[in-house]
């Protein structure tokens, strides 16, 4: 909690804004709890600083939702406890109604988790309020405060916008990824063979840097609801970034999945000792291939590329993959295994620079090209 706290100070970032937050909280719920000792019955102060706490979250659009289908769940669970405690009573048999009805309008998927409210807020004002109309006017009262509360200070101290973070995390992933693919490149170019221990950090790097881009999406998808409804200024082309960072998180993340299928076909070709076999000419062909594809992906990643450049670098790439592959098939002296993996290795750097050409073709916002 103290590291929590000192990182949160020296510099912004998520515990800052954790910080930030949690004062939020304090401020809005002593200014609630205030406004309500002072305007209302003490019997439904305390409603005030719990609703002031329980709509301020991380981002202005959750806290905005929140407040709606809270202050939604508060109408309805009084209006059920005014109507039977108004009609019938306040008895054990309509308490069972009221708590019955309250769950099952509680289970409206618009109340989202706040459909819980609705039997709470009502059991509360049937039992502490009787149903009376004049005290739920005043559990009214207490809860808008709260939340009024919740939402100034939230427009007052806006969490930050860190569009440019977005920018930062599909960079250094593919950078990632492309290391990958250079580390392959240079070891199949070297003529000492391929190590074990190698062949399993390529591939516990890119399990790595699969999760985390799944884990960089999240903070994407977190820092796009960031933006709704946020007063604060951000990066002028904010929105374009945060609609091209997942497209190129997921491009990397598919790149890899093909990378890690070259790292396969290699670790079964050390195993079997096939790999040693492979005339060195194809290996060398195939590590200028890998190092051609790596400098593809870094061009592809670039928020400003030229789609013509892109396109002439995709086809010299494929073009040095049919001659890989045509001269697989022509190896006279190599056994079925030898054709095999050189197959199987052609067909893998085949599907990566496939995958480019596609997302290419389809305009994914990586780059000028994108819509």
């Amino acid at each position: 909690m103290v590291r929590h706290c000192v990182r949160g100070i020296a510099s912004s970032g998520p515990e800052r804004d954790d910080l930030l937050l949690q004062a939020k909280g304090v401020v809005a719920a002593v200014a609630a709890w205030m406004l309500a000792k002072w305007l209302l019955p003490p019997t439904v102060t305390t409603f005030a600083p719990f609703t002031a706490l329980l709509i301020l979250q991380v981002t202005l659009y959750k806290s905005f939702r929140d407040c709606v289908q809270y202050l939604t769940a508060m109408v309805l669970g009084t209006a059920l406890a005014a109507g039977l405690g108004e009609t019938v009573g306040v008895h054990a048999w309509s308490l069972a109604v009221l708590i019955l009805c309250a769950l099952a309008i509680g289970k409206t998927q618009r109340l989202g988790y706040q459909g819980t409210q609705v039997s709470v807020i009502g059991i509360f004002a049937f039992s502490a309020g009787h149903g009376s109309i004049a005290y739920i006017g005043h559990l009214v009262a207490s809860v808008t405060l709260g939340a009024a509360c919740a939402i100034v200070m939230h427009l007052t101290l806006a969490p930050a916008r860190r569009t440019g973070r977005s920018e930062q995390v599909v960079e250094t992933l593919s950078a990632r990824a492309q290391h990958v693919l250079v580390t392959i490149a240079t070891a199949t170019a070297s003529a000492e063979g391929l190590d074990e221990k190698d062949l399993q950090d390529w591939n516990d790097q890119c399990t790595l840097i699969s999760a985390d881009a799944a884990a960089a999406l999240r903070v994407i998808d977190e820092e796009t609801e960031n933006s709704r409804l946020n007063p604060r200024r951000s990066l002028p082309d904010a929105r374009r970034l945060l609609v091209r960072a997942p497209s190129a998180i997921t491009v990397v993340d598919r790149a890899l999945w093909h990378i890690q299928s070259i790292v396969r076909s290699l670790s079964y070709a050390a195993r079997t000792g096939d790999y040693d076999l492979l005339p060195r000419e194809f290996l060398d062909d195939y590590g200028d291939l890998l190092r051609r594809s790596a400098d593809i992906l870094d061009e592809f990643m670039r928020r400003q590329h030229d789609p013509a450049d892109l396109d002439a670098a995709l086809r010299e790439a494929d073009d040095r993959r049919q001659a890989l592959e045509s001269s697989s098939h022509h190896g006279r002296f190599d056994s079925p295994a030898q054709t095999a993996l050189r197959g199987s290795l052609v067909t893998d750097i085949g599907r990566l620079l496939h995958e480019l050409r596609q997302t290419a073709e389809r305009g994914t916002p990586t780059g000028p090209g994108g819509r």
